[in-house]
């Protein structure tokens, strides 16, 4: 799949960060859902293409099992998380999880948005 030159905002005026977008996409899942375990080799740091997401609703029962760890990311925040390790999503309770994806090549001014550790 051919690359694309995009520009996201960052937030405050006049702050803006060009970058190679790939793919952006809203992903859903109803309550019930359960995602296999597997990995995406294509969306690690290795490769320079990432996986960025921003949960826009979700329920405390919605998990994301990466690497061996249990995590429950909560609508406005933004993570990224190596996709080629094994993962899977398991959602339960009532609210539909929806999140925003972004696929973008991973930079050095893309790095200097993230913490340091």
């Amino acid at each position: 799949m051919p690359s694309r030159k995009g520009a996201l905002p960052r937030c405050g005026p006049n702050r803006e960060r060009s970058l190679h977008l790939n793919a952006a996409r809203l992903m859903a899942r109803g309550p019930g859902a359960v995602g296999e375990r597997h990995r995406d080799p294509r969306y690690s740091l290795a490769r320079g293409c990432v996986h960025l997401h921003i949960p826009l609703t979700t329920d405390p029962d919605a998990v994301l099992y990466l690497d061996g760890t249990e995590r429950t990311w909560q609508p406005g925040e933004f993570w990224y998380g190596d996709f080629s390790r094994e993962h899977a999503v398991r959602k339960f309770g009532t609210t539909t999880r929806v999140h925003a994806v972004i696929d973008v090549l991973f930079t050095i001014e893309l790095g200097a948005l993230f913490p340091s550790a």
